[in-house]
């Protein structure tokens, strides 16, 4: 972890979650497991375009995550169209559609 790593990636875990930088994925209990590295460059890469994305509401709110997913495949930056479909495929392994909804 570098020095200019966010402060989430920099601290100890919340209570009630657990980081797994080794395999650089960041959990809170209950919610999807995230690639730390996509994720962090997601939020960055949004905050550049003039969009905060709350990092604790990817992690547990699926809509939430789906709308910010959506949102940034409408803007016009190569670099946040790839990070959103590295995303969203692992969204899909992880968190799949309730049933009946595709």
């Amino acid at each position: 972890m570098n020095e200019f790593a966010p402060a989430f990636a920099r601290s100890k875990p919340a209570f009630g979650s657990t980081a797994l930088p080794a395999g650089g994925l960041l959990r809170l209990r209950g919610a999807v497991y995230w690639p730390l590295s996509l994720l962090e460059a997601f939020t960055l890469q949004m905050s550049a375009h003039g969009h905060s994305v709350s990092v604790s509401m990817m992690l547990g709110d699926r809509v939430y995550a789906l709308e910010q997913l959506a949102h940034a495949h409408t803007l016009s930056d190569d670099r946040l169209h790839d990070l959103t479909m590295a995303l969203f495929a692992h969204f899909e392994r992880q968190w799949p559609a309730p049933d009946g909804t595709h």
